[in-house]
């Protein structure tokens, strides 16, 4: 069974060979169910759902007065007990002082890293500090909108246990597939410097989907990258720019950005090291017999 998640509209959709199955978390952090039948498209079947008023059936203090939205008319995925529904609730629950009251809200995931490889497909690697299992690694891909799409998670509450998963899935595919890094991501790893005037509104790219981490503006021009040019600020993304962005608005990445090429000395080094590898281990010298042996 395959689990898309699509991380801009918050939907989760379970798909099998025949069937598929929808929820979606909306704006006020509900979790809801959009859809369950026969497998088709992958698309927000939330308007399915059809919001009325109804008397007597209470609206959140999130609604802000739309008394067509309402926990208790709502097919929530998960209901709870004292939300404001009704209905039998899946989940009641007594604390120590003796209320009822729950409230089930979708926080989501941080994505802390992710590496694309050369066929779109990729993997990454997920935190949310509040989860029952707050660390998470995903098989993920961008669809035909540009959506990333996320899959097929392992979960955990190990940090350094789901790092080692999430490398070995990234290593295990590349060895299947025999496939390449196309480009690494995570939040504030690719840096580049305004060369030309302080960073400001309309002096930086806002790609789809890698807004910028952090925008840092000095208190004057300074030289940056071991005084090799001057620069006004710096600002930081998540997933490269292209060239022709990073030249529209006269930004410069820094050296040690991970698309940037790696100094000759550097990669000979490397060729060298894979070079042994690939030869195996070298056979033990033998000491040549003295006049007594032979």
């Amino acid at each position: 069974m395959a689990i898309v998640f699509d991380k801009e509209n918050r939907l989760f959709t379970l798909c099998t060979k025949n069937s598929m199955y929808q929820m979606k978390a909306d704006d006020k952090g509900i979790l809801l169910h959009t859809y369950y039948g026969r497998k088709t498209d992958i698309c927000d079947y939330s308007y399915l759902i059809q919001r009325r008023d109804h008397g007597f059936s209470g609206n959140p203090d999130e609604a802000a007065g739309d008394r067509t939205y309402s926990t208790d008319t709502l097919p929530q995925e998960y209901s709870s007990f004292g939300s404001g529904d009704y209905r039998e609730s899946a989940l009641d629950i007594r604390y120590d002082n003796g209320t009822r009251t729950l409230g089930l809200r979708y926080e989501g995931y941080e994505i802390i890293k992710a590496v694309m490889l050369e066929n779109g497909r990729g993997f990454a690697l997920g935190h949310h500090p509040a989860a029952p299992s707050p660390y998470v690694t995903w098989a993920c891909y961008d669809d035909k909108d540009g959506q990333r799409q996320y899959e097929w998670g392992h979960y955990g509450s190990d940090r350094s246990a789901l790092e080692q998963d999430f490398a070995a899935r990234v290593q295990e595919y590349q060895r299947l597939y025999n496939v390449g890094v196309k480009q690494v991501e995570a939040p504030g790893l690719y840096k580049y410097y305004s060369t030309q005037r302080p960073v400001d509104i309309g002096t930086f790219p806002k790609p789809p989907r890698n807004a910028p981490d952090e925008i840092v503006n000095y208190d004057q021009r300074v030289p940056v990258e071991n005084g090799s040019f001057l620069a006004w600020g710096h600002l930081t993304y998540t997933r490269p720019l292209t060239a022709k962005q990073a030249d529209d608005y006269e930004l410069r990445p820094a050296s040690d950005n991970p698309d940037r090429p790696r100094p000759i000395r550097e990669q000979m080094k490397t060729a060298a090291r894979q070079a042994e590898a690939d030869r195996g281990q070298v056979a033990p010298k033998k000491n040549a017999p003295d006049r007594g042996d032979r």
